[in-house]
């Protein structure tokens, strides 16, 4: 393949022993820093080609992205059962519709709804701090962030409540995220049928049955809604609250045409949703607990963010306190930079995989990459490039006050046209949340030795510890 090869390794297994010494993705940053940017290893007899070059990632997910799928047999296995057929997982023609269907409500039309979803969810979130200021006691800020996103996203795109969602959804949907990770360290768990290994499929199979409950009865709605008034549509709830406002579910099936309705549409638009609402509220959670830890690191962190809010929010600004225009939020730009700078230093999606289908020549034919070839783009490797980001271990949201970052240099959300949908709600999202919570208190990572180290094995990263934190004031 005419690029450098990690040494040593076992015959058959390579450098398997090696990856599992440290978390993957430092190990390889570590090789990257050794052999450049471009480099091959072994795993379990198949060659591994890790690329950390912005040029070359500009061919591998855009001029030619056709070469490269979606590596569904190792790295999206252990979720395939939550992803199903949606947009992450698709390819070909079923993503390309997919992705036609989805894009103007998720690049457009949430965006006009997410500000006050946000507003309603760190408000709430604020209440349960108010209680524990000053007290000493200690609050999982890393739990509480993965609750208020998946409350946010699950109101978004389904109108649930947050009592919903956090009574059942949240039961159904984060122990099936958790058993994912740990398949994907431990594949064997999804084989062999231990009392894990039954709660999984338990759990897969109440979570498609509720949100495929959802999806008919807003279809029945919607279907009453469009007949004369003498037909009454069926009794409120959670799939269709009175006086409702219509939420994405309703956009997505505004485009189903009665005739192609159906159990296949409906089991498509389950896996598009439960799609949404994985991407949706992991990396956001993620994004929040390393800003809000970061800013306990500085205070000049802290300070101009909470006068930056103040600014836009109003000095006084509460629960009651009505949220500023869109373009006015717009000004929430130091805050969105600590934002990206801890998606860049934490590289809370570290790795991205792919396979390639055809043999491929990458770097003006320099590289020739035969099929079947595992290619993994190191996203945390791009972002802890000196040459690309001088001292990349420092926490400097002031990089991204400048013009953009050059094309495939920061990577959060991939880069090209597979390229993640859900960026500007999540960023807009996270904005509201951190500059509320920063104007409002102060806080102190207690973690001691393991606050800011990050967890060996979880992705999106989060922190080795649980995310504790005390609210000073």
């Amino acid at each position: 393949m005419n690029m450098p090869v990690v040494p040593g390794g076992l015959l058959f297994f390579g450098q398997v022993l090696e990856l599992i010494r440290l978390p993957p993705w430092d190990l390889m940053v570590q090789w990257m820093e050794r052999l450049g940017p471009i480099y091959r290893f072994t795993l379990f007899g198949e060659s591994c080609v890790v690329v950390a070059d912005p040029r070359l990632l500009r061919e591998v997910l855009q001029t030619s992205m056709k070469a490269f799928q979606k590596d569904l047999g190792f790295t999206y296995k252990p979720f395939m059962p939550l992803l199903g057929t949606g947009l992450v997982t698709s390819e070909g023609q079923l993503w390309y519709t997919q992705r036609a269907m989805v894009s103007s409500v998720f690049r457009i039309e949430i965006l006009e709804i997410i500000p006050d979803i946000a507003k309603r969810a760190v408000e709430r979130l604020c209440t349960k701090l108010e209680s524990v200021r000053n007290t000493g006691q200690a609050v999982e800020i890393g739990e509480m962030f993965r609750h208020l996103t998946l409350q946010v996203i699950a109101e978004a795109v389904l109108s649930l409540s947050p009592e919903e969602s956090d009574q059942t959804f949240a039961r159904m949907y984060l122990p099936i995220v958790t058993e994912g990770n740990r398949r994907t360290w431990y594949p064997h768990r999804a084989y062999l049928p231990t009392p894990a290994f039954w709660a999984f499929r338990k759990d897969v199979k109440v979570l498609n049955d509720y949100i495929t409950s959802i999806i008919e009865k807003r279809w029945q709605l919607r279907q009453c809604e469009a007949k004369e008034p003498s037909h009454p549509p069926p009794p409120a709830s959670a799939a269709s609250p009175p006086h409702r406002q219509h939420d994405i579910l309703d956009r997505i099936l505004g485009g189903v045409h009665p005739k192609t309705w159906g159990s296949a549409t409906v089991r498509q638009i389950r896996d598009e949703i439960k799609t949404f609402i994985l991407a949706g509220h992991e990396t956001s959670a993620s994004m929040l607990t390393w800003a809000l830890y970061e800013a306990t690191q500085s205070q000049g962190v802290a300070d101009r963010v909470a006068a930056e809010a103040a600014v836009v929010f109003g000095p006084d600004a509460s629960a009651t306190t009505p949220l500023p225009a869109a373009d006015k939020l717009g000004s929430l730009i130091y805050t969105q930079c600590c934002l990206k700078e801890a998606l860049r230093k934490y590289s809370v999606v570290p790795i991205v995989t792919r396979e390639t289908v055809r043999e491929v020549s990458l770097g003006s034919g320099r590289y020739l990459i035969p099929k079947g070839t595992r290619m993994m783009i190191l996203i945390q490797g791009v972002h802890h490039r000196k040459d690309l980001w001088p001292s990349p271990l420092t926490y400097l949201p002031e990089r991204f006050l400048k013009e953009g970052p050059e094309p495939f240099t920061f990577l959060p959300f991939i880069d090209g046209p597979r390229n993640c949908l859900g960026q500007h709600l999540a960023l807009l999202e996270t904005k509201i949340v951190l500059a509320t919570l920063l104007q409002r208190f102060r806080f102190e990572a207690i973690g001691g030795e393991r606050a800011g180290r990050k967890h060996p094995s979880m992705v999106p990263v989060i922190p080795d510890d649980p995310g504790l934190m005390v609210v000073v004031r």
